[in-house]
């Protein structure tokens, strides 16, 4: 499930480094970064049909020489490349000027300027960010900052070359303005900058490109975490078998639902079946009955009573996975009820919505085996007993990484990205899914997912980064439909079934 690890920038410095003194060539690197970059330009040209026209915005680093490359490889596949150079030869890195003076011998065309040049922001061409690299961490100003400014306003497509300029790689944190990439061509390893703070907003789609770094440097790279692995997606998958039948296929329990809440436990009830579960056994608040006459037909409800949970224990008994919390209430009967039954679950179980605040409340309170939470960031506050974030977010994830291993459990931190933790394992983060994402029921539908995922046989941690992966792909097919504007948490529901073919495919 881990893909490739995630460094700061020091540490991406350090294996470089290591190479290059083991007789590495730091040219024949950029080389290949340039071929490596000109080809997914060549793709982005053709994905969005944009006419073959290229604008390089050329820094004075290594950054620049990696873009000045990037145009001597699309000059050979004869699209029309104009560099923007902001800074004199002389003031540039010896890579930098050396691939500069190979972009004039090809008959690129090189526009030195101090200022915003008219001809930067001509429509229909791809910008290539090539202004500020890695080692950046200070604020941008003058020419460099209205350029910038300038790029994020143009609604022209932006490819940036390993980072957005501005935007602090190892922090995540912008001074005063970054590119707003729509790709981030990372080379080599993604930095730890481009997930948290503002650096998910800048970055866009993230493209991995090899610049030729062996192998053996990037496996001693010190991680902070790890992306997903997306081409193992369809391996974790559970196995459907011929003669199944509906309990082999997961029996899911969720309490859920309070009244004037009963959309939460529908949404995830409903999200348990279409992942794939056989039945799905819902007892929610006695005081929404009502509310629950319309219940979709294939799924068995019925009221829990605090004076009497048999019924409940008895379900959960039999159950192959549970889930509880959603719409669940706050109020004292509410927990009491859980407090009850978390000491008797013996079975995985996603925690999620009202079940954390009642556990954010009783801090000592044990949770079972095989358990999943699923906080988004103020919820894990809560669970944290702290009022804010601290002011460098990988503190932050740190103290989730505390939690876990204090708990025992595995937590999905949701959020753009989500971040997945496990006892003993640096997280794994999943930058997939779209902002429409972000509406009310979104939560519930992912805890009735890896509920499901669970009852088919997948244990918590595998169930939580496939179900995370699977409930982003939903949104995303959603929204190609909708718009990011347009779609709401049922929509999600309903394009599960598209998740599933498009990892199968």
């Amino acid at each position: 499930m881990q893909g490739l690890p995630i460094v700061t920038i020091e540490e991406m410095k350090r294996i470089e480094s290591l190479a290059i003194a083991d007789g590495c060539s730091e040219e024949g690197f950029m080389d290949e970064a340039g071929a490596k970059i000109a080809a997914i330009a060549m793709d982005f040209i053709h994905k969005y049909k944009l006419p073959g026209k290229v604008t390089l915005l050329i820094g004075k680093g290594n950054k620049g020489g990696d873009a000045f490359r990037t145009g001597i490889c699309l000059l050979k596949k004869n699209i029309a490349v104009t560099a923007f150079h902001f800074f004199n030869f002389d003031a540039c890195s010896p890579l930098c000027r050396i691939q500069g003076q190979r972009f004039l011998s090809m008959k690129g065309e090189v526009i030195f300027t101090k200022s915003v040049h008219p001809l930067i922001f001509e429509r229909n061409s791809l910008l290539i960010d090539g202004l500020l690299g890695t080692g950046f961490q200070g604020t941008l100003e003058g020419t460099l900052l209205q350029v910038v400014q300038k790029m994020n306003t143009s609604h022209l497509p932006i490819l940036a070359i390993d980072i957005p300029s501005g935007l602090n790689g190892s922090t995540g944190e912008v001074m005063t303005s970054s590119v707003k990439a729509t790709q981030t061509v990372y080379l080599g390893l993604p930095k730890l900058g481009f997930f948290i703070q503002q650096g998910y907003c800048h970055v866009g789609e993230l493209i991995y490109a090899d610049f030729g770094l062996p192998q053996a440097y990037l496996g001693h790279a010190k991680a902070m975490g790890y992306l997903v692995d997306e081409t193992k997606m369809r391996d974790l998958l559970p196995p459907v078998v011929r003669n199944r039948h509906k309990y082999q296929a997961g029996y899911v329990v969720g309490i859920a639902g309070s009244k004037g809440m009963s959309g939460a436990a529908k949404l995830s009830s409903m999200a348990s079946f279409r992942a794939g579960a056989g039945i799905v056994r819902l007892f929610y608040s006695a005081d929404m009955a009502e509310e629950m006459e319309n219940t979709p037909i294939e799924l068995l409800s019925q009221p829990w009573f605090l004076k009497d949970i048999s019924l409940v224990l008895e379900a959960m008994a039999k159950a192959n996975a549970i889930f509880i919390g959603p719409g669940m209430g706050r109020d004292k009967e509410a927990e009491k009820f859980l407090l009850q039954l978390l000491p008797k679950i013996k079975k995985p179980i996603v925690l999620d919505a009202d079940a954390l605040f009642i556990l954010a409340q009783q801090q000592e309170v044990g949770l079972p085996e095989q358990c999943v939470v699923t906080p988004h960031r103020q919820e894990m506050l809560r669970l944290l007993g702290k009022k804010d974030i601290s002011k460098h977010e990988w503190q932050f994830l740190e103290q989730c990484q505390g939690y876990v291993e204090k708990k025992n459990i595995t937590l999905v931190l949701k959020g753009a990205p989500t971040f997945i933790f496990h006892p003993q394992e640096r997280p794994i983060v999943i930058p997939k899914g779209d902002p429409g994402m972000a509406k009310a029921g979104v939560g519930d539908v992912l805890t009735g997912v890896i509920a499901a995922l669970m009852a088919q046989g997948m244990v918590p941690y595998r169930a939580a980064v496939l179900g995370v992966y699977l409930h982003a792909l939903a949104g995303e097919i959603a929204v190609k439909k909708k718009t990011s504007y347009g779609i709401i948490a049922s929509d999600l529901v309903d394009c599960l079934p598209n998740a599933f073919k498009q990892i199968l495919n």
